[in-house]
């Protein structure tokens, strides 16, 4: 596990982007959650057996209004899921992808995510392709908080639950204050690029490592780089 307090102040758009190896020890791997001191959930993705997670600014509300839409990939169908919840505080929502066990296939991938309150529009990324965008949570401000790489925080920096932990490896993650442009998301995941983020760097963690974690060197890159 890695903590980072206080990374920015306010915070209106964003691109998130790590590279995440996983092994099959948990159904429930989290390589990144940010919480502020009122929403524990404020930014999180989940990488499960059969879904990925995106949430922002989660809240909790009502069952959800469904709606479901096809994206074909390596010639198949893949489906994703737009969960919203309503409340009186707006609209939290998360992305569904069924079937995609090759995420746990022990090989690294590259997930990204942007996002602008200007809109509320969003863009959801594997492997450098862009899976599913649509439009939330138009004109909320991200406020100071927490980044915690390898755990769900279910309160403020802690309630930590090792089901919820991520067990593989996870690098390079970078996050920048505004939407990086699909060719730049691309040649990040193609190229294995080494920018770092504006906001949040990779070097940043490099002495915030505790618990189990260890840092290790690794030669994922390789072919990759130019």
């Amino acid at each position: 596990m890695a903590l980072y307090e206080n990374p920015f102040v306010n915070l209106t758009a964003f691109t998130l982007s790590m590279w995440v190896q996983t092994d099959t020890t948990n159904n429930v791997h989290t390589p990144f959650s940010y919480a502020t001191v009122t929403v524990s959930d404020e930014l999180y993705i989940t990488v499960q057996p059969d879904k990925m997670e995106f949430w922002l600014h989660k809240r909790k509300g009502p069952s959800p209004i469904t709606c479901m839409s096809t994206i074909k990939m390596d010639q198949q169908k893949w489906f994703y899921y737009l969960y919203h919840f309503l409340h009186s505080d707006g609209i939290s929502s998360f992305i569904y992808f069924n079937e995609i066990p090759f995420v746990l296939d022990d090989q690294f991938h590259h997930i990204c995510v942007t996002w602008t309150n200007v809109d509320g529009k969003f863009s959801f990324y594997l492997d450098g392709i862009s899976k599913s965008q649509g439009t939330r949570r138009s004109g909320h401000v991200i406020q100071k908080g927490t980044v915690v790489l390898g755990q769900m925080q279910s309160s403020y920096k802690g309630g930590f639950e090792r089901v919820q932990s991520h067990q593989g490896k996870l690098t390079s993650v970078n996050m920048w204050d505004k939407v990086l442009t699909p060719n730049e998301v691309t040649t990040i995941a193609n190229k294995c690029s080494t920018a770092q983020g504006n906001v949040i760097k990779w070097s940043d963690f490099q002495n915030k490592i505790s618990g189990n974690a260890k840092m290790i060197y690794s030669r994922f890159c390789d072919g990759k780089l130019p």
